[in-house]
């Protein structure tokens, strides 16, 4: 008599791969020293106003999306945004202090994501996760920055632009940055690519 025993189903953690940890350690490495450079950017354009300023807030929010749309696991918007920041660091003005910050960013995209039960990738949710974000900026930046000396005027326009940014930059820069690599063959073997088949 042979007992046969079902295999055991990996979650969390134990869930990720070496070449899901590879390909996110990839992408935060590049697209950290890539947002370090706009980081100087975002801080040219603080004296314009938070509306211009805020129009490229939605980039910040690209890493996350990204890994997030190609290996399609739980935790991985938070601890992508926290390689990114860590990359960062150094070339940062705004130091340690972002690091901290990028927890609720990768958190605020990972809802979305969550509330499909990490079973729903496709660019409405992409672009929720994305504005969620840019939602969260915005309250961040309101509360911090001052946002009510401005007029209500501004501030109504300020919010779209940071939702926007969000979901359009974010979520759907994201979309269209993997969806090109997708073509190339490259993530063949992951979750994005079969979803693709």
């Amino acid at each position: 008599m042979s007992v046969h025993s079902e295999p055991q189903v990996k979650r969390g953690l134990k869930a990720w791969t070496t070449r899901d940890l590879l390909v996110m350690i990839a992408i935060a490495i590049v697209l950290g020293l890539i947002l370090a450079v706009l980081n100087f950017v975002y801080l040219n354009l603080m004296p314009y106003g938070p509306i211009v300023r805020d129009t490229i807030s939605g980039f910040w929010f690209i890493p996350s999306i990204a890994v997030m749309y190609i290996v399609h696991r739980p935790g991985t918007a938070v601890l992508t945004r926290i390689l990114v920041n860590i990359v960062q660091i150094p070339f940062s003005p705004f130091g340690v202090t972002e690091l901290v910050v990028s927890v609720l960013f990768g958190a605020a995209s990972e809802i979305p994501f969550l509330a499909t039960r990490y079973r729903n990738f496709r660019l409405p949710v992409l672009l929720a996760s994305g504005g969620l974000a840019g939602l969260l900026n915005f309250g961040l930046l309101y509360a911090f920055l001052g946002g009510n000396l401005l007029s209500w005027g501004v501030v109504v326009v300020w919010f779209i632009v940071c939702i926007v940014s969000g979901a359009l930059l974010g979520g759907g820069g994201a979309k269209l940055l993997i969806d090109r690599i997708v073509k190339t063959g490259v993530l063949a073997s992951f979750a994005v690519a079969q979803d693709e088949q």
